[in-house]
């Protein structure tokens, strides 16, 4: 088997057990109104990659949005550590318009974490932490900047 085969068979198991955790989690999201979007590059034309988005809105004016992105990309080296990026943001907006308020968070879960804490909980955990920062009313005082790294 040829390293780049290797990758792909790797690729793919680790693929099933996070469409696992995901299945398990479907429910539970559902219950909540989160949508659950999948923007995965599975055929590995960038690379190997499994992302997705779980969408937690009211249409309101503004909208009030959290959002969560739990992905996975093949790094291209011998790595063995599987690294999960989780990102969340926060946002306040008028359709058409660029966000009144945003927040985003950030941190890396090793398979492991995501496993023993499960797909569906970390993505409830920061969506209740997103709908918390949107009840205080966000700070009109810090305005969202888009340049803001």
């Amino acid at each position: 088997m040829t390293s780049t085969q290797g990758r792909e068979a790797t690729f793919r198991d680790l693929e099933r057990l996070l469409d696992g955790l995901l299945i398990a989690a479907r429910s539970t999201l559902a219950a909540l109104g989160v949508e659950v979007i999948d923007e995965s590059d599975r055929s590995g034309r960038d690379g190997h990659n499994w992302h997705y988005l779980f969408d937690w809105a009211r249409e309101e004016n503004p909208i009030r949005r959290v959002w969560v992105r739990v992905s996975y990309s093949e790094p291209w080296t011998n790595e063995t550590t599987v690294s999960i990026k989780v990102r969340s943001r926060v946002e306040t907006f008028r359709r058409g318009q660029r966000s009144d308020f945003a927040f985003d968070t950030e941190e890396t879960l090793s398979l492991e974490d995501l496993i023993a804490a499960g797909l569906g909980e970390v993505v409830q955990r920061l969506i209740a932490a997103g709908r918390e920062v949107l009840e205080r009313a966000p700070d009109a005082a810090v305005p969202f900047d888009p340049d803001e790294p």
